[in-house]
């Protein structure tokens, strides 16, 4: 796949599936100059491509993890960055699902706070292993009332990496 010069990062891309793929098999997305993989939670993945970057190759794989492995060119399958990925659907109404990868082990805290800096839920709270992971949330604090539309944060804390972004809910 070529980029053009006149492209600017970050870039969106999309994959529709028509049809479930057999069972076991999954879809990677090898990115050769990086040396690794994009997790396609929901069909999407955002490449940050540097401003003078002209041309990315990729390599798609679709099978096993196994069949994936012996056909990776030595590219790791599991995620080597922490990441806090944007919500989907991002205005939401109802719920939203926020993912995010880990590195390695890491015990993770994920929480949404309002507009003032008020913890409003802990999504999650435990010890998790290296991969990616993704999560919903229902647009309820933690004693599962329903909260009003606004401005609201997510925030993971995974080993030393700590990440927020924004989500927007209109009821």
């Amino acid at each position: 796949m070529q980029l053009s010069k006149w492209i600017k990062f970050p870039i969106d891309f999309t994959i529709e599936q028509h049809g479930n793929l057999p069972q076991g098999f999954r879809v990677f997305i090898l990115d050769k100059q990086d040396q690794r993989t994009y997790d396609i939670a929901d069909g999407k993945f955002t490449l940050n491509l540097p401003r003078d970057s002209r041309t990315r190759d990729f390599k798609l794989i679709i099978g096993t993890e196994q069949y994936a492995a012996e056909h990776s060119d030595d590219i790791p399958l599991q995620p080597i960055d922490y990441e806090l990925k944007q919500n989907y659907p991002n205005p939401f109404n109802g719920a939203t699902i926020i993912s995010y990868q880990l590195a390695k082990r890491s015990r993770v805290k994920l929480e949404i706070y309002n507009i003032l800096g008020r913890k409003i839920r802990t999504l999650v709270n435990k010890n998790q292993s290296t991969g990616s992971y993704k999560i919903q949330w229902d647009a309820k604090d933690g004693q599962n009332r329903p909260v009003s539309s606004g401005v609201y944060f997510y925030r993971l804390e995974a080993d030393k990496f700590i990440a927020t972004k924004k989500l927007l809910l209109i009821r």
